[in-house]
């Protein structure tokens, strides 16, 4: 009878945290003081992950995913012998 209702938990993406300048520590630090309780990271390439692990150590802001925007260009189903050799 007391059923224990899931919380609903608040994530941003990285890429939506756009401060001129900013660090991936300050980042980290914002999301965390206006409220959110994780980020989700793109790789390769949007940031340092070693940066982003500390980050998310010290401030307890979750990496609660990563996504790959590398498969928009160039999909497992693509006829391309190159595509296919790489994957």
């Amino acid at each position: 009878a007391d059923a224990k209702q899931p919380k609903l938990r608040l994530a941003v993406k990285y890429s939506m945290v756009r401060v001129p300048g900013a660090s991936v520590q300050d980042k980290f630090e914002l999301v965390k003081k206006i409220g959110f309780e994780g980020l989700e990271i793109q790789a390769p390439g949007e940031l340092d992950l070693d940066e982003a692990v500390a980050a998310s150590k010290s401030t307890g802001i979750k990496i609660h995913g990563v996504i790959d925007s590398v498969h928009w260009k160039e999909r497992l189903s693509d006829p391309s012998e190159d595509v296919r050799k790489r994957a």
